[in-house]
């Protein structure tokens, strides 16, 4: 069985779009999920999640709306905010990670 150079051409370039997706998201919506759930000690609905992560994208798009949130947060010792947030960044935005885990640090 041959399979044409034509056919070759649009299968290879999906097939490695599709594993380079899988191979590098590291993202595990259902973990960062059940972990903002348990802190919460509630379940959140679908459309709560999704504005909950929602939400987390944009911060994480910017660099700076996390370090506003942040700043506002140890200036009122929000500590319990500081925890959830750090499992918001640690699973959308773990770049800011140790911003997060230096401003606990101040509020403890």
């Amino acid at each position: 069985m041959r399979i044409s150079l034509s056919v070759l051409k649009k299968i290879v370039p999906a097939a490695l779009m599709i594993t380079l997706i899988a191979g590098c998201t590291g993202y595990d919506e259902s973990a960062h999920r059940s972990e903002v759930e348990a802190f919460l000690e509630t379940e959140i609905s679908d459309e709560g999640w999704q504005d909950r992560r929602n939400a987390g994208e944009r911060r994480c798009e910017e660099d700076f709306l996390i370090e506003d949130t942040i700043a506002y947060a140890v200036e009122r010792g929000e500590e319990k905010f500081l925890r959830y947030e750090e499992i918001m960044v640690r699973h959308q935005c773990p770049k800011m990670l140790l911003l997060v885990e230096e401003a606990l640090d101040e509020v403890k």
